[in-house]
């Protein structure tokens, strides 16, 4: 795992994915930090004598978990289907009320349950 942390610019790069995350917290002077997979150095804008090694990965822990926790959300789900015309006159024939109504009127029409629902589907959008 490479890591890159550049406070400048308030940017965690994981294995070449940047995300931002709030640096200001750390020292002034830093400028980054560098993590090849194996050994790291901190690198400051100041300094002028030898780079100060990362001795143990542990240390960029924190910054790691501020990049998981900059990772984007997922996108919301697509929303269902709107319903078919068969799962509609299903819905409508589930309720008892209606359904008598329905059969009323239909046997008052000469209609069968069939013909009611088959008309009944054609005139849905």
């Amino acid at each position: 795992m490479k890591i890159s942390v550049i406070k400048p610019d308030n940017i965690v790069v994981v294995d070449g994915v940047a995300r931002g995350v709030d640096l200001s917290d750390q020292d002034a002077a830093l400028h980054a930090i560098q993590w090849d997979g194996t050994k790291g150095e901190y690198e400051y804008t100041n300094s002028t004598g030898p780079i100060q090694r990362v001795l143990n990965f542990s240390e960029l822990q924190p910054f790691l978990t501020r990049w998981t926790a900059a990772a984007p959300q997922p996108p919301p789900p697509p929303p269902p289907p709107p319903p078919t015309k068969d799962e509609q006159i299903d819905q409508a024939w589930s309720n008892p009320v209606l359904k008598l109504l329905l059969l009323e009127l239909a046997g008052k029409a000469g209609l069968t349950e069939g013909d009611l629902r088959t008309a009944v589907k054609a005139k849905l959008p």
